[in-house]
Protein backbone atom coordinates (compact mmCIF):
# COMPACT_ATOMS: atom_id res chain seq x y z
CA UNK A 1 0.00 0.00 0.00
CA UNK A 2 2.64 2.37 0.63
CA UNK A 3 4.34 1.58 -2.50
CA UNK A 4 1.12 2.60 -4.00
CA UNK A 5 1.17 6.11 -2.29
CA UNK A 6 5.10 6.75 -3.61
CA UNK A 7 4.14 6.15 -7.18
CA UNK A 8 1.13 8.67 -6.27
CA UNK A 9 3.39 11.14 -5.12
CA UNK A 10 5.68 10.63 -8.71
CA UNK A 11 2.71 10.91 -11.00
CA UNK A 12 1.15 14.21 -9.17
CA UNK A 13 4.60 15.43 -8.70
CA UNK A 14 4.93 15.14 -12.55
CA UNK A 15 1.39 16.67 -13.23
CA UNK A 16 2.52 19.70 -11.17
CA UNK A 17 5.99 20.12 -11.88
CA UNK A 18 5.48 20.23 -15.67
CA UNK A 19 1.99 21.31 -16.35
CA UNK A 20 1.19 23.07 -13.15
CA UNK A 21 0.48 26.49 -14.84
CA UNK A 22 -1.96 25.01 -17.01
CA UNK A 23 -3.87 23.40 -14.61
CA UNK A 24 -3.78 25.86 -11.27
CA UNK A 25 -7.01 27.61 -12.02
CA UNK A 26 -8.49 24.32 -12.86
CA UNK A 27 -7.86 22.93 -9.61
CA UNK A 28 -8.68 25.71 -7.77
CA UNK A 29 -12.36 25.74 -9.65
CA UNK A 30 -12.42 22.00 -9.28
CA UNK A 31 -12.34 22.45 -5.58
CA UNK A 32 -14.73 24.94 -5.48
CA UNK A 33 -16.83 22.76 -7.06
CA UNK A 34 -16.36 19.39 -5.50
CA UNK A 35 -16.43 21.55 -2.12
CA UNK A 36 -19.92 23.16 -2.96
CA UNK A 37 -21.84 19.78 -4.43
CA UNK A 38 -20.88 17.79 -1.46
CA UNK A 39 -21.25 19.64 0.88
CA UNK A 40 -24.58 21.02 -0.53
CA UNK A 41 -25.94 17.98 -1.64
CA UNK A 42 -24.66 16.57 1.78
CA UNK A 43 -26.70 19.29 3.74
CA UNK A 44 -29.77 18.55 1.74
CA UNK A 45 -29.72 15.11 1.69
CA UNK A 46 -30.14 15.50 5.67
CA UNK A 47 -32.53 17.84 5.77
CA UNK A 48 -34.85 16.52 3.00
CA UNK A 49 -35.23 13.30 5.20
CA UNK A 50 -32.79 11.08 2.26
CA UNK A 51 -34.37 12.60 -0.78
CA UNK A 52 -31.81 12.11 -3.38
CA UNK A 53 -33.45 14.50 -6.02
CA UNK A 54 -33.33 16.97 -3.47
CA UNK A 55 -29.45 16.39 -2.55
CA UNK A 56 -28.72 16.01 -6.88
CA UNK A 57 -30.39 19.63 -7.24
CA UNK A 58 -29.46 20.87 -4.23
CA UNK A 59 -25.65 19.28 -4.85
CA UNK A 60 -25.49 20.77 -8.50
CA UNK A 61 -26.67 24.29 -7.67
CA UNK A 62 -23.86 24.46 -4.68
CA UNK A 63 -20.73 23.10 -7.51
CA UNK A 64 -21.89 25.87 -9.81
CA UNK A 65 -21.80 28.10 -6.07
CA UNK A 66 -18.92 27.08 -5.48
CA UNK A 67 -16.69 26.84 -8.45
CA UNK A 68 -17.74 30.43 -8.84
CA UNK A 69 -16.97 31.50 -5.59
CA UNK A 70 -13.45 30.28 -5.82
CA UNK A 71 -12.67 32.47 -8.90
CA UNK A 72 -11.81 35.61 -6.46
CA UNK A 73 -10.36 32.94 -4.27
CA UNK A 74 -7.74 32.57 -6.83
CA UNK A 75 -6.01 35.75 -5.93
CA UNK A 76 -6.20 34.83 -2.26
CA UNK A 77 -4.64 31.31 -3.11
CA UNK A 78 -1.80 33.17 -5.00
CA UNK A 79 -0.85 35.41 -2.06
CA UNK A 80 -1.39 32.82 0.16
CA UNK A 81 1.20 30.41 -1.90
CA UNK A 82 3.41 33.57 -1.86
CA UNK A 83 3.08 34.27 1.98
CA UNK A 84 3.98 30.49 2.49
CA UNK A 85 7.08 30.56 0.53
CA UNK A 86 8.34 33.80 1.91
CA UNK A 87 7.58 32.41 5.15
CA UNK A 88 9.86 29.06 4.20
CA UNK A 89 12.61 31.31 3.04
CA UNK A 90 12.06 32.97 6.48
CA UNK A 91 12.58 30.02 8.55
CA UNK A 92 15.43 28.68 6.52
CA UNK A 93 17.23 31.86 7.38
CA UNK A 94 15.90 32.09 11.11
CA UNK A 95 17.66 28.29 11.48
CA UNK A 96 20.72 28.88 9.28
CA UNK A 97 21.44 32.24 11.51
CA UNK A 98 20.33 30.28 14.53
CA UNK A 99 17.88 33.48 15.55
CA UNK A 100 15.75 32.77 19.02
CA UNK A 101 12.71 34.95 17.91
CA UNK A 102 12.56 34.71 13.59
CA UNK A 103 8.91 36.63 14.00
CA UNK A 104 11.04 39.92 12.93
CA UNK A 105 12.70 37.75 9.48
CA UNK A 106 9.75 35.20 8.77
CA UNK A 107 6.51 37.94 9.14
CA UNK A 108 8.18 40.32 6.49
CA UNK A 109 9.19 37.99 4.22
CA UNK A 110 6.08 36.43 4.53
CA UNK A 111 4.56 39.42 3.64
CA UNK A 112 6.51 39.92 0.72
CA UNK A 113 6.59 36.68 -0.61
CA UNK A 114 2.13 37.31 -0.77
CA UNK A 115 2.51 40.91 -2.42
CA UNK A 116 5.38 39.43 -5.14
CA UNK A 117 2.91 36.17 -5.73
CA UNK A 118 -0.09 38.42 -6.63
CA UNK A 119 2.18 40.84 -8.62
CA UNK A 120 3.85 37.98 -10.18
CA UNK A 121 1.50 35.44 -10.57
CA UNK A 122 2.69 33.37 -13.71
CA UNK A 123 6.14 33.34 -12.38
CA UNK A 124 5.21 31.89 -9.15
CA UNK A 125 2.92 29.49 -10.09
CA UNK A 126 5.17 28.17 -12.54
CA UNK A 127 8.02 28.22 -10.17
CA UNK A 128 5.83 26.70 -7.13
CA UNK A 129 4.68 23.85 -9.08
CA UNK A 130 7.60 22.91 -10.55
CA UNK A 131 9.87 23.15 -6.99
CA UNK A 132 7.31 21.43 -5.57
CA UNK A 133 6.33 19.01 -8.44
CA UNK A 134 9.57 18.01 -8.58
CA UNK A 135 10.55 17.62 -4.90
CA UNK A 136 7.23 15.31 -4.95
CA UNK A 137 8.61 13.11 -8.01
CA UNK A 138 11.97 12.96 -6.40
CA UNK A 139 11.06 11.57 -3.18
CA UNK A 140 8.19 9.11 -4.41
CA UNK A 141 11.20 8.30 -6.80
CA UNK A 142 13.57 7.17 -4.46
CA UNK A 143 11.18 6.20 -1.84
CA UNK A 144 9.58 3.53 -4.51
CA UNK A 145 13.61 1.91 -4.31
CA UNK A 146 13.96 2.44 -0.67
CA UNK A 147 15.27 5.10 0.00
CA UNK A 148 13.46 7.73 2.09
CA UNK A 149 14.36 10.99 3.88
CA UNK A 150 12.28 13.94 5.54
CA UNK A 151 12.79 16.43 3.64
CA UNK A 152 11.51 19.04 5.82
CA UNK A 153 14.34 17.63 8.66
CA UNK A 154 16.89 18.77 5.97
CA UNK A 155 15.60 22.16 5.20
CA UNK A 156 15.69 23.09 9.18
CA UNK A 157 18.21 21.10 10.29
CA UNK A 158 20.81 20.84 7.53
CA UNK A 159 23.54 19.26 9.76
CA UNK A 160 21.28 15.69 9.50
CA UNK A 161 22.38 15.15 5.48
CA UNK A 162 25.81 13.44 7.12
CA UNK A 163 23.83 11.08 7.90
CA UNK A 164 22.21 10.14 4.86
CA UNK A 165 25.07 9.54 3.11
CA UNK A 166 25.76 10.62 -0.43
CA UNK A 167 22.19 9.73 -1.74
CA UNK A 168 20.89 12.68 -0.43
CA UNK A 169 23.03 14.23 -3.07
CA UNK A 170 21.97 12.71 -6.07
CA UNK A 171 18.31 12.98 -4.82
CA UNK A 172 19.13 16.63 -4.68
CA UNK A 173 21.01 17.07 -8.26
CA UNK A 174 17.55 14.83 -9.56
CA UNK A 175 15.49 17.39 -7.38
CA UNK A 176 17.41 20.35 -9.27
CA UNK A 177 17.08 18.45 -12.69
CA UNK A 178 13.18 17.96 -12.97
CA UNK A 179 12.71 21.44 -11.27
CA UNK A 180 14.71 23.44 -14.55
CA UNK A 181 13.07 21.04 -16.45
CA UNK A 182 9.40 21.74 -15.45
CA UNK A 183 9.96 25.17 -15.24
CA UNK A 184 10.98 25.30 -19.41
CA UNK A 185 8.33 22.87 -19.76
CA UNK A 186 5.60 25.16 -18.20
CA UNK A 187 7.28 28.30 -20.11
CA UNK A 188 7.36 26.49 -23.31
CA UNK A 189 4.09 25.30 -23.12
CA UNK A 190 2.81 28.37 -22.21
CA UNK A 191 4.64 30.43 -25.10
CA UNK A 192 2.92 27.59 -27.84
CA UNK A 193 -0.15 28.27 -26.03
CA UNK A 194 -0.11 32.09 -26.69
CA UNK A 195 1.29 31.70 -30.22
CA UNK A 196 -2.02 29.33 -31.04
Amino acid sequence: MIYLLFLLAVIIGAVYCFVGWRIFKFIISLTGFLVGGLGAGSIAYAFSSGSWLAAIITGLVGAVAGALFMIPMYFVGIFLLGMWLGSMLGLAITAALALKSGFIVIFPLALAGGICAVILQKLMVVLSTAVWGSALMTYGGFALFGFRFDPMQIIFQPQVIKYYGFKIYIAFAVWIVFALAGISSQFKLSKNKQQK
